[in-house]
């Protein structure tokens, strides 16, 4: 079980919107699969989303499969699955991005849900440090080296750096922020208390932020969650010291390093700058009918205005 299906994490990204479906055997639970409520900001229609809640990479079921043969483990995987996805509430969109160790999607085929491959990318082992540093590109190896003297590394105590490096980041992309701060805040509050994660920020001699970054962890695997860098100082090569910072961080903990992924080209060029592999994982969609005949009525009210 990773750190994402806690429910103190859950509690800090989606108070009060969270549950779980759940299978008990014996008054004992064996399966458990948390999901996140919200609404969908689509005009006119009131659409509800469950599944992974925002600022969480990956969530996957939690199951007890017990002893063994294979045949017989898989079966009861199978099950439980299949009844995990009978006790999910009513949904009008489904969204799961599961954790990559979890592979087993056919009951969710089955059920008539959609899959579809995405990729993160992963150091399997950053505990031989000085492997990792030669592993790099050599050009993110220069980038850190020149960034080193000019540099501060700080380990924050609250999020106020991070907040504007990403305020920054997403307004210089043209985005909106895909979450609100006071939740990167909360979950803030809440890693430091179960001594799960850490913010880093970099800083120059005049103490300007240049960037800054979430790091998480769990027993098994260490996340990069966030990070962004002030637009006007952006060259100064903040964010790979930062993430090298952060590598060296984790591997005081955890083996695995997760750069938790991107689809974007720009960012996998610069993950795979520090000798990292791609490493899939599956995004499980589902949509009602409700929903589907709320959006072509839409659509159609859409087409048949545009014709008069």
């Amino acid at each position: 079980m990773s750190l994402f299906s806690e429910h103190w994490w859950l509690d800090a990204v989606a108070p009060g919107r969270w549950g779980e479906a759940t299978v008990r055997s014996d008054g004992e639970v064996t399966a458990r699969l948390p999901w996140a409520r919200e609404r969908m900001p689509v005009r006119g229609l009131h659409l509800t989303r469950l599944g992974s809640p925002r600022l969480t990479p990956f969530l996957a079921p939690v199951l007890e499969l017990g002893s063994g043969k294979q045949v017989t483990r898989l079966a009861r995987e199978h099950r439980l699955l299949e009844a995990l996805l009978d006790d999910l509430p009513p949904f009008d969109y489904l969204s799961y991005t599961f954790h990559p160790s979890f592979t087993n999607w056919l009951p969710f085929y089955w059920k008539g849900l959609n899959g579809s491959l995405r990729a993160t990318y992963v150091l399997d082992d950053v505990t031989d440090l000085d492997a990792v540093w030669h592993g790099m590109s050599d050009t993110t190896r220069r980038v850190i080296r020149t960034a080193e003297p000019m540099l501060q590394v700080n380990e924050d105590h609250d999020t106020e750096r991070l907040a504007d490096a990403l305020t920054s980041t997403f307004a210089r992309q043209g985005r909106p922020m895909p979450f609100p701060l006071e939740m990167l805040a909360a979950l803030h509050r809440a890693v430091r208390e179960h001594d799960a994660g850490t913010v880093l920020s970099a800083t120059d001699e005049l103490d300007r932020t240049h960037g800054a970054l979430m790091l998480v962890w769990d027993e098994g695997r260490a996340y990069y969650l966030t990070g962004g860098g002030i637009t006007e100082r952006r060259r100064s090569g903040a964010q790979s010291l930062l993430m090298w910072h952060a590598i060296r961080l984790a591997a005081e903990r955890v083996p695995v390093f997760d750069f938790e992924g991107s689809m974007i080209e720009g960012v996998a060029r610069f993950f795979r700058g520090f000798g990292s592999r791609p490493c899939p994982y599956l995004h499980v969609t589902g949509t009602s009918r409700r929903m589907r005949i709320g959006l072509a009525a839409r659509d159609l009210g859409k087409a048949l205005l545009a014709r008069t």
